[in-house]
């Protein structure tokens, strides 16, 4: 959405703007900003004080991630800035979603992602 913290996941219906592509930062190899197809200035950020959020401003090191694959098919979502933040799903409701620190092989279902074409 419109607000830095307007954004979720959705179990059964897809619309618009819960799309996003990922797009290849110039010079950091395999960091990607993760940007919303109907609002395609937003990109997921790691902010320091608020967690996940959308945003539209300037570009920063922190609106950079990583997909690091798990060996299933499934990926775990790091900041390419804050390396100990990966993206998590906290729980069943759309905006149960945020960021944790996790640590080196830490990894459980709530921080595993599948990419869908």
């Amino acid at each position: 959405g419109t607000g830095h913290l307007s954004f979720g996941t959705r179990e059964h219906q897809i619309e618009d703007n819960q799309l996003w592509f990922l797009e290849p930062h110039p010079y950091q190899d395999g960091c990607y900003y993760i940007k919303n197809e109907e609002y395609s200035k937003n990109r997921l950020a790691a902010h320091h004080s608020n967690g996940l959020i959308s945003w539209d401003g300037p570009h920063y090191l922190d609106n950079l991630w990583k997909f690091e694959p798990t060996g299933d098919g499934f990926y775990s979502i790091n900041n390419c800035y804050h390396k100990d933040y990966r993206i998590v799903k906290t729980g069943a409701g759309d905006r149960d979603i945020g960021i944790e620190h996790a640590l080196e092989g830490a990894l459980d279902s709530k921080l595993l992602w599948k990419l869908v074409p």
